[in-house]
């Protein structure tokens, strides 16, 4: 605000109008914060029109979300065990929907199939604890439930075929630009946010938000080692366009020389 009264202009780089446990008091801080720019840039549609509800006055500009180029290449300390290993990463809440991703996994009937789930749980430990055991997945799921570095994320991503996000809602995810960053396709939820950063059957699958039946079916007929790895050109391309240099130009463009 003080910046914008010296005659700066201030660009705003917005992941979340909204908190994903939204609260009136929440909403007002925000649009107090967002009122002090003079214009945004952001990831998706569905973001853009979430600033235009609290907003509607200041202009948007819209770029996907860059991939992490700055994590390390992996080694290849972790060797592929499963027919098909699909990974869970990052942060775990309940609006991410590992509880879907675990009863699709189930519900496809194959055993030939390794889920790691890697990441802090936010809450909910007991209740997927429960849930796996009374899925029978103990076999067939692996939690490594706590932060990891760098380097560890790596080998994660390099064991996996493909990366799950069962997001029950989102508004971009910064796990996908990772997945993105290592060429590994993404099976999503078409949820806004997601729907934008994933091609269906380019560069990974597409689900209804909720749906475990249409997941397992993914599960059971599409996505397989050779089909992930068919989609390995598409993912380089895509990982070659989504560069922070292009970014920056997006957010440089709204300055006045």
């Amino acid at each position: 605000r003080g910046l914008r009264q010296k005659g700066y202009p201030v660009t705003m780089i917005v992941h979340n109008a909204v908190d994903h446990e939204a609260a009136p008091w929440k909403t007002a801080l925000s649009r107090f914060q967002l009122r002090q720019a003079d214009r945004f840039v952001t990831h998706n549609a569905a973001l853009a029109a979430d600033l235009r509800q609290l907003v509607p006055e200041t202009p948007i500009e819209v770029s996907a979300h860059p991939v992490y180029d700055d994590y390390p290449e992996p080694r290849g300390t972790l060797a592929r065990e499963a027919g098909l290993e699909l990974l869970f990463f990052g942060l775990i809440r309940p609006y991410k929907g590992l509880d879907l991703a675990l009863e699709a996994l189930a519900a496809s009937g194959r055993d030939d199939v390794r889920l790691s789930v890697v990441g802090e749980f936010w809450e909910g430990r007991d209740q997927i604890d429960a849930l796996i055991a009374r899925l029978a997945l103990e076999d067939r799921v692996t939690l490594v439930p706590r932060y990891v570095t760098d380097a560890e994320a790596a080998e994660y991503f390099a064991r996996s075929d493909a990366l799950v996000a069962p997001y029950r809602s989102a508004t971009g995810s910064g796990v996908v630009a990772l997945a993105q960053w290592y060429a590994r396709p993404v099976i999503a939820s078409d949820v806004p946010g997601l729907a934008e950063e994933v091609e269906d059957a380019r560069t990974g699958w597409v689900f209804p938000a909720g749906d475990v039946d249409a997941l397992a079916r993914l599960l059971k007929t599409d996505v397989t080692r050779p089909a992930a790895a068919a989609l390995g050109p598409a993912l380089e391309a895509q990982r070659a366009h989504l560069t922070w240099a292009h970014f920056g130009d997006v957010v440089l463009a709204g300055v006045q020389a």
